[in-house]
């Protein structure tokens, strides 16, 4: 949005992420054009009053549904389906190492799905080599370091040198600039398509029961931890139809220190967002706290009971350490 001009203002959310109209009503501005909304974690957004807002004021609404892929409302209806505009990413919820999803209005001109160009490889390879080194060394944990040294290493070798010439997006990039641009979008790249390879995988997955193993994982996380001074689950409970991202907990004592102890314990553990200078983060002390303090836990469909009770046992022991 800022590379193509467009002028940008902010609005506070809640303690729980939520859309707070009140605020949203101060926020608002005369020549305003559009509102646009996220749906943290798949939880979401009170839509109806939203809805209502964005009519009295003549604004498009655009849901960002990174998060909520397979999410729906205590209705059914599904998020992202609501707006004038909706944006997923898949490889946030499936293990695919690409591709998103635009829905737009027929009303905003148009009528047909979009067509692309084909994503360079080199693009796509990190990606996938760790794909399948994470799904090796989750169905056979002793042979992980042998999949790397024997299949996945050599693999890359082999592309790269069979794709020295192209010419990509982050063909010259050093790491520091492609990790850089994990949180922005590069314009160079905004007319690819999904690989080839992510359709692939994407036509194969179990689609119709990832809602109902994301919920019964979460649950049972929530339903093992045991309550203590130095965290607590940032949301109250599950709504009905959330298909959740992640378990997010609040770290109310130690700081980062936590996702650091899980880390060498053998658990992914995430900070939640990211900073842009865009953002005048001076005027959001609340949202500069929530980006400290929340920590997030996979709860993915393809986690078992017994990888959850770790978790919700390492989580308890962190609880019971002294500070």
């Amino acid at each position: 949005m800022l590379a193509f001009g467009l002028e940008l203002d902010w609005y506070p959310i809640t303690p729980a992420l939520g859309v707070d109209l009140d605020q949203l009503e101060s926020a608002y501005q005369d020549g305003t054009r559009a509102l646009f909304i996220i749906h943290y974690f798949g939880f979401p957004q009170p839509l109806d009053d939203i809805l209502s807002f964005t009519r009295r004021h003549g604004l498009l609404l655009i849901e960002d549904t990174a998060h909520g892929l397979f999410s729906c409302d205590a209705i059914g209806r599904p998020l992202g389906s609501r707006g004038d505009a909706s944006i997923f990413s898949l490889y946030k919820t499936l293990p695919v190492p690409d591709g998103g999803v635009l829905v737009a209005k027929a009303a905003l001109g148009e009528t047909s799905p979009m067509t692309g160009k084909k994503p360079a490889l080199r693009s796509r390879m990190g990606q996938m080599k760790l794909l399948l080194e994470r799904s090796a060394g989750h169905r056979f944990p002793a042979t992980t370091n042998t999949f790397k040294r024997y299949l996945s290493e050599p693999l890359t070798r082999v592309l790269k040198s069979s794709t020295a010439g192209e010419q990509s997006a982050a063909g010259s990039e050093s790491s520091a600039a492609a990790a850089a641009q994990r949180h922005t979008f590069d314009l160079r790249r905004g007319d690819w398509e999904m690989s080839g390879v992510a359709r692939w995988v994407l036509d194969r997955l179990p689609k119709d029961t990832i809602a109902h193993r994301r919920r019964a994982n979460y649950l049972r996380f929530e339903s093992r931890l045991v309550s203590g001074p130095r965290t607590r689950p940032l949301f109250s409970s599950l709504p009905e139809g959330c298909c959740p991202l992640m378990f997010p907990l609040l770290q109310l004592e130690g700081g980062r220190a936590m996702r650091s102890w899980l880390t060498r314990i053998g658990i992914e553990c995430h900070g939640f967002g990211f900073d842009n200078a865009s953002i005048p983060m001076e005027r959001f002390r609340l949202e500069a706290e929530l980006k400290a303090q929340v920590a997030c836990l996979p709860i993915h469909q393809d986690l078992d009971e017994s990888q959850i009770d770790y978790m919700a046992n390492a989580v308890n022991r962190w609880n019971r350490r002294a500070p």
